[in-house]
C-alpha cells in the first residue's frame, strides 16, 4: 500500500472503527497528516498574526485538524485490532489527558480559595507532584502505544476481521489453521 492508497483507504473508512488496519495504512496517513500540519505550520509562521491571510490559513489548519480527527482514531482503532487488541486503548492517552486538566482546574480553585499561606503551598506541592506523575504516565502510555504500532499484525484472521494482507480472495479462517499444512501460505 502507498501513501495515496492508504490516504484514500482512511477516508473512505472515514468513521468505521471495525476491523483491521496495516502498518502501511496506518503510518501512511500518519505521515500525510504531519506533512499537511507542517505546511501549515510553515505558512503561519511566516505570515503576521494580524493578517486576514494568517486567519485564513489558521482557520484551514483548524478545520483540517477537525475533518480528520474522526479518521484518525478510526485507523488507530483498526491499527489496535490489527495486532490483535482492542482498539479502545487508544483512548487511554485521551483520558490521561482529561483526568489532568481536571485534576489541575480542581486544584486551581482550591489554590485560589485557600485563605492561608501554608494551604496554598501544600496545594502547589500535590499539583507540582501530579503533574510529575501524570508525565511519566504519559510517556509510559506513548512508549508503550507506539511499540504496539509499530509490530507486525497477526498472519490470518482474528477476532477482529480477516488479515488485511492475505491476497484477495484468500478467505481462509482462523479456526481452519492447521499446523500440517505445508502448501499454506503462512508455513515456515
Amino acid at each position: 500500500m502507498n501513501m495515496s492508497e492508504a490516504i484514500k483507504s482512511v477516508f473512505s473508512k472515514y468513521a468505521t472503527f471495525s476491523g483491521r488496519a496495516r502498518r502501511s495504512e496506518y503510518w501512511y496517513f500518519q505521515l500525510f497528516v504531519w506533512l499537511v500540519n507542517m505546511v501549515f505550520a510553515v505558512l503561519l509562521r511566516n505570515l503576521h498574526p494580524g493578517s486576514s491571510l494568517y486567519r485564513l490559513i489558521s482557520g484551514l489548519d483548524g478545520l483540517f485538524s477537525l475533518v480528520i480527527f474522526v479518521p484518525s482514531l478510526a485507523v488507530t482503532w483498526r491499527r489496535f485490532h490489527d495486532i490483535g487488541k482492542s482498539g479502545a486503548i487508544c483512548l487511554l492517552g485521551y483520558g490521561l489527558g482529561i483526568g489532568s486538566i481536571v485534576f489541575v482546574a480542581v486544584m486551581a480553585v482550591t489554590y485560589s480559595f485557600s485563605g492561608s499561606y501554608a494551604s496554598s503551598q501544600s496545594a502547589l506541592a500535590s499539583m507540582g507532584l501530579f503533574i510529575l506523575l501524570l508525565f511519566l504516565a504519559l510517556v509510559v502510555v506513548a512508549v508503550l502505544m507506539l511499540v504496539w504500532l509499530c509490530r507486525a499484525g497477526q498472519a490470518g484472521a482474528n477476532r477482529y476481521g480477516p488479515d488485511p494482507k492475505a491476497p484477495v480472495g484468500y478467505s481462509r479462517d482462523f479456526d481452519d489453521f492447521q499446523d500440517d499444512d505445508e502448501n499454506a501460505p503462512w508455513h515456515y
